[in-house]
Order: C-alpha cells, then sequence, then structure tokens
C-alpha cells in the first residue's frame, strides 16, 4: 500500500512499524503477515492506531476463489478493544477505499464459521454470505452499481 494511510474518527490505518509488528502478533486470528509484502499495489495489511497504541490490524488482500483473483477484506482487534465498534469502523474505511481507488466490483471477507464476533462486523458493513471454502463462510459486498456475483 506503499505509505497508504486511511483515517477513520477514532483509527488511523497505516503500514505497521516495528513496535507495532509485535503488538499486533498477539491478534487472535493473526493474518501472518503485515504491511504489502507479496500484495498487487493498493493491497495490504495496516495497523489499526486507536490513540496512538496499536488496536488490531485490517486491509485488503488479493485473494484466489473458484479460480478467480478477489479483493479481500481482513479485519482484526485486539481483545482490549473489542466491543466499542472499532472493527466495523475500519472495515467500513477500507470498503470504501476498495470501491473507490481500487475500483473492485465486490470484496469478499472469509469468515470462520466459529467466529460469531467476526461475522457480526460483516453482517453490520453489510455484507451477505454468498459460499463456503476451506471451512469459512464467504461474506460479500458488492460496490454500488454492481450486479454480478462472486
Amino acid at each position: 500500500m506503499n505509505g497508504l494511510i486511511l483515517k477513520t474518527e477514532r483509527l488511523l490505518l497505516c503500514l505497521p512499524g516495528g513496535q507495532q509488528r509485535a503488538a499486533l502478533q498477539r491478534l487472535p486470528h493473526f493474518p501472518g503477515w503485515l504491511g504489502d509484502e507479496g500484495q498487487p499495489e493498493g493491497y495490504g495489511c495496516l495497523a489499526a492506531l486507536c490513540k496512538n497504541e496499536p488496536a488490531g490490524a485490517m486491509g485488503l488482500f488479493s485473494c484466489t476463489l473458484g479460480g478467480r483473483r478477489l479483493c479481500g477484506l481482513y479485519y482484526g482487534l485486539l481483545p482490549a478493544f473489542w466491543g466499542r465498534g472499532l472493527a466495523a469502523e475500519g472495515a467500513a474505511r477500507c470498503l470504501s477505499y476498495a470501491f473507490e481507488a481500487l475500483r473492485s466490483p465486490f470484496v469478499v471477507a472469509p469468515v470462520p464459521a466459529s467466529d460469531l464476533p467476526a461475522r457480526r462486523v460483516a453482517e453490520r458493513l453489510g455484507m451477505k454470505i454468498e459460499g463456503e471454502q476451506g471451512g469459512k463462510l464467504v461474506y460479500c459486498l458488492h460496490a454500488p452499481g454492481d450486479t454480478g456475483t462472486i
């Protein structure tokens, strides 16, 4: 994401520094990568900072589903930041970026079926289940005007 910074009312989403990386590795579902390593231009996992403190990680990743290259959404917060609406706030900003800057026709969020809080965030964002793969429910949100399916 080459220095990309996204802002919300309460969050700053930016490429993580060394100290932030260490804190974010404690995420319950740590994605295994932070930053934009190995991702196409405009994609990457950003540190979510709340009042300059690492709160979690979120961003967009390139993924393959059913043989198609798609734009995926990741969001995760450290337990101390759960229950405040921060995941939905940051993920909504990532969705806006995907639709406006990347011109993605839709964004998917693979969510473990057992992860009820993550499922509630996806539903709060207006995402609908459009499939299942590898034990994960595939939530999807289409850009305004997009009528296709994944």
